[in-house]
């Protein structure tokens, strides 16, 4: 499909934010299907190069949005035409001169990674999107997940910026398959029409797959990782400064440097295995 790329495997949306929001506004009008969303970034590109479980379940959702810098040259790179083919030493070399520059130029010329995924769409930025199109058609928002009563906070952040928005219920729960059923009776009894999944990957967008078609009403399900402990202030976020730059890792990383090991996966990881796949 002309609106997809694979990194890794990994399915890759094209389209810009505008785009996909149209796309789902559609979606939550459909009566014959349920749709799933991931957010889909370097990390978890890594995840699933190890686990083919996680890459299977993550290319059975209809979109995923590019959720970190690292897709943009990712996709960049592997564009770029391979030379030296019948000569591996120089073949070698010259993949690796095209990933010092291309990485370069997130620094210095960002626009040179942009030309085969447009944007990145941070799942942060985009939960709170997808919370104006749902208070615009009047559409109920089900908060799954996170530590307890974290949900709680997000429902009454999103309540003080739109009173009328209809946060049909909010449930900390368990990614466990022994709960599912249990929540599945929740969210049913809330007669919800978006459901914002916050365990964490692979957990949400596994828990998603198994439970999607349980659910009545249900038309839109998103895996929001972390999202729900940033709009509650239980994490702070990078300046927008360093998110423009792609450097939120790097402001995690100083903030809590037990991140290190996901940040080198993030990171380093996922160079190697992109230019693995480039050699291949």
């Amino acid at each position: 499909m002309e609106n997809l790329t694979y990194i890794l495997g990994v399915k890759i949306d094209l389209r810009s934010e505008e785009e996909i929001l149209r796309v789902i506004s559609t979606y939550l009008d459909d009566e014959e299907k349920k749709h799933m969303i991931f957010t889909p970034n370097p990390e978890f590109l890594v995840e699933a190069e190890r686990n083919s479980d996680f890459l299977v379940t993550l290319n059975k959702s209809d979109i995923n949005l590019p959720d970190g810098i690292g897709l943009l040259f990712a996709s960049k790179l592997l564009s770029l035409k391979t030379r030296f083919k019948n000569t591996k030493k120089l073949k070698v070399i010259f993949a690796l001169w095209q990933t010092f520059y291309t990485l370069l130029s997130l620094l210095v010329y960002p626009n040179f990674c942009r030309k085969i995924i447009k944007e990145r769409i941070s799942g942060s930025d985009f939960f709170w999107e997808l919370i104006e199109l749902a208070k615009n058609q009047k559409k109920r928002v089900f908060l799954l997940g996170a530590m307890p009563g974290v949900a709680d906070m997000v429902r009454e952040k999103i309540l003080d910026l739109y009173p009328n928005m209809q946060i049909s219920g909010t449930y900390a729960g368990s990614p466990d398959q022994s709960s599912e059923d249990h929540i599945c009776h929740i969210i049913n009894k809330s007669e919800s029409d978006i459901l914002m999944v916050a365990y964490g990957a692979p957990a949400q967008e596994k828990w998603i797959v198994r439970n999607l078609n349980k659910l009545n009403t249900v038309k839109v399900a998103i895996g929001v990782g972390g999202t729900f402990d940033f709009v509650a202030g239980k994490v702070k976020r990078a300046p927008q400064i360093m998110r423009k730059l792609g450097l939120e890792w790097l402001y995690r990383l100083l903030l809590t440097p037990s991140r290190l090991k996901r940040i080198y996966n993030a990171t380093i990881k996922f160079t190697s295995l992109v230019v693995k796949e480039k050699l291949s």
